[in-house]
């Protein structure tokens, strides 16, 4: 987990670097404002003292944003998964929503390619089913990237992208949960997401 942490944070300074340096050719206030969708595979794991273990859901979200001067962006997403994942104690479990506000770092090609970079935090309800029957919000640190490319054609002209992206939007989140004999067992969540997206701009 922690090796997941430094090659983000790698990434992150490297592209920072390379932003910075190209900073220059760019319109300092140039804004582009943006819609789009993500759908993909959700995974939900658990780390207690039973031990670790993950499953895998169906999620999508909306998102809204703005490119600012082509390097830098901020984007809002509300997000769900569509089915519950199973664990063997904590039996199924669910993100009814899940709410991400980032900053993004961007580096974009002449040819319509575009890698990015993504940092922030995500609030999520998430639903513990039979034996637990919780619910809790909560709040954690997002992380993640992925890539896009504009395409363009006769009814498009290159306002839409679309692209594949990976985040971590729950890293190690603490959510005791109360099991029965009662008591707490301390216990992280995680929550990842690998997605294909669809991006609007204005």
């Amino acid at each position: 987990m922690n090796n997941v942490v430094r090659t983000t944070a790698m990434l992150l300074v490297l592209m920072v670097s390379i932003v910075s340096a190209k900073a220059e050719d760019s319109e300092p206030y140039a804004l582009k404002p943006y819609v789009g969708l993500g759908l993909g595979v959700y995974t939900l794991g658990i780390d207690d003292q039973v031990g670790a273990s993950s499953d895998e859901a169906i999620g999508a979200y909306l998102s809204a944003g703005i490119d600012i001067a082509r390097y830098l962006g901020a984007e809002v997403r509300l997000g769900t998964t569509t089915n519950e994942a199973s664990f063997p104690w904590l039996g199924e479990i669910r993100a009814d929503y899940i709410i991400s506000y980032l900053g993004k770092l961007q580096l974009p090609f002449d040819n319509g390619l575009r890698f990015y970079a993504l940092g922030g935090g995500t609030t999520a309800s998430v639903y513990l089913g039979s034996p637990v029957n919780d619910r809790m919000n909560k709040t954690g640190i997002s992380f993640g990237g992925g890539f896009d490319y504009a395409f363009s054609g006769a009814l498009f002209s290159n306002q839409y992208r679309i692209g594949v992206e990976a985040m971590r939007y729950w890293h190690n989140v603490d959510l005791p949960v109360l099991t029965s004999p009662p008591f707490f067992n301390p216990t992280s969540m995680t929550i990842d997401a690998l997605v294909g997206t669809l991006k609007y701009e204005f």
